[in-house]
């Protein structure tokens, strides 16, 4: 079967078999015009200012949680999706999220309203704000950098919000928020022995990667695919 380390904590601590697929990862967007963008490269967004954004009920200002911006609302929008919930409540370390701010249906039309929105913010899912075919972020977006250590600026540690690749990298060595990145992974009682099951497999780290943005996924890093593949051939 294939399950999450968001729906299915104890995996890794399980005596069964498993093997990391790929990866679900949630992501804060913004405006790539928005005014204030290279205060907020510089300094980042700490998780306490995001809880404050989620739950105001009335609309918290740029200049409230970037210094020297414009008073401008910070137009919140969010859609239902358990996942990204159940994610956002371990970034954010509480279960008290009031989802203040602009309703959507989904992740596409969140993606749409911030496009057009230079104030706007939002969470979804890296492979719906992703351009498969170049491998960029789609057009009008940019990620909202994350200050994990809430000093009021954007460390080098920390900075690996500037592109793509950049960011992968950062989500594989463990840089990335824990709680907005989730491993999927293939797991069973035992090692799969039959060849049909480990062809399928290897199929899943190789040619089907790229069907896992067509689902809400994200593929995997060439070092992190063939790793797996190793493993489907361990004694």
């Amino acid at each position: 079967g294939f399950v999450s380390t968001r729906n299915y904590p104890g995996i890794r601590n399980e005596s069964g078999w498993n093997i990391v697929v790929g990866w679900d990862v949630i992501v804060p967007v913004i405006n790539n015009q928005n005014p204030a963008l290279e205060k907020i490269n510089r300094l980042g967004v700490s998780a306490d200012m995001l809880l404050r954004v989620m739950n105001s009920k009335s609309s918290e200002m740029w200049n409230s949680i970037v210094p020297d911006s414009e008073n401008r609302p910070v137009n919140y929008y969010w859609f239902k999706d358990e996942s990204i919930i159940a994610g956002l409540t371990g970034f954010l370390g509480t279960d008290k999220i009031n989802l203040a701010g602009k309703e959507v249906t989904d992740g596409e039309a969140l993606i749409a309203a911030i496009r057009k929105d230079p104030y706007g913010i939002g969470f979804c899912k890296l492979a719906a704000a992703t351009d498969l075919k170049n491998q960029t972020l789609a057009d009008g977006l940019i990620l909202l950098p994350i200050d994990r250590n809430i000093n009021g600026t954007l460390d080098y540690s920390e900075n690996i919000y500037s592109d793509f690749n950049q960011l992968s990298r950062g989500i594989w060595i463990g840089k990335y928020p824990k709680p907005l990145c989730s491993n999927i992974y293939a797991a069973g009682i035992n090692r799969p022995e039959g060849e049909a099951s480990v062809a399928f497999l290897k199929w899943v780290l190789t040619d089907g990667q790229k069907f896992l943005y067509d689902n809400g996924y994200n593929d995997l890093l060439i070092t992190e695919r063939q790793k797996s593949v190793d493993r489907l051939y361990e004694t």
